[in-house]
């Protein structure tokens, strides 16, 4: 985190790779395990937000120009 330039440090809680990295340190080399399932939330809520707003999003542009159909 130390290597981060400052405006970076601010949001760097809202980086998915934050929690990745620390998992992986996790796994290999403390095995604190309630940490790693902390991650794994955090990962898994980044994972629903994103599949939420894609699928709102598709289904926006679906709303505007409907896909082609055929008979």
């Amino acid at each position: 985190m130390e290597l981060v330039p400052q405006p970076l440090q601010d949001v760097y809680f809202l980086l998915p790779m934050t929690y990745t990295v620390e998992g992986v340190h996790v796994l290999i080399s403390t095995g604190d395990f309630e940490l790693l399932r902390n991650d794994t939330f955090i990962l898994t809520f980044f994972l629903l937000v994103s599949a939420i707003l894609t699928w709102h999003v598709v289904e926006k542009k679906r709303a505007v120009s409907p896909l082609p159909t055929t008979s």
